[in-house]
């Protein structure tokens, strides 16, 4: 049997050269971007933390030094009338599906999507109300895109 490349030796030296360059070394970033060092960790000291924590580095420290992105007040503002300009569209359902971090920011920062719409300088009104209520999933999202085939709809879009 082979010997294994990953020694406790080795695995140490990695991560302190990981905590000297300041690279992120949290477990759900290392998983991915680390895989066989963290593997080798995990198996080697019974856990990511555990191995970080024998390294001499503090563990607390690496899990709140976690970068977050910042959206500022004007970056939120322009990127929803950007979204309107070339999709058309500023559902709260949709945009929660492809720009969560936008969303999540435009709520902390404006209490509620509607109103940081509203203070992008448009109607919401528009993208609410629609009758499509019922309707989940990705059929939704091609109804309200623009991109499905009348024909193949079984339930009728109107409300009666």
């Amino acid at each position: 049997m082979a010997k294994s490349l990953w020694n406790k030796k080795r695995i140490r030296a990695e991560l302190r050269s990981l905590n000297r360059e300041k690279r992120q070394m949290s477990a759900r970033y290392a998983k991915h971007a680390y895989g066989p060092l963290y593997r080798a960790a995990c198996r080697r000291y019974g856990s990511w933390r555990r191995a970080i924590e024998c390294t001499g580095i503090s563990y607390g420290r690496i899990r709140a030094a976690r970068p977050r992105p910042r959206w500022p007040t004007t970056a939120i503002l322009s990127e929803i009338q950007r979204i309107r300009e070339t999709t058309g569209v500023l559902n709260s359902s949709i945009i929660q599906l492809d720009y969560m971090n936008l969303y999540a920011a435009a709520c902390a920062r404006f209490g509620s999507w509607g109103k940081a719409v509203r203070a992008a300088g448009i109607s919401y009104r528009q993208f609410i109300a629609k009758p499509w209520y019922g309707i989940k999933g990705r059929r939704k999202k091609q109804i309200i895109t623009g991109r499905h085939s009348p024909q193949k709809d079984t339930a009728p879009l109107s409300i009666s």
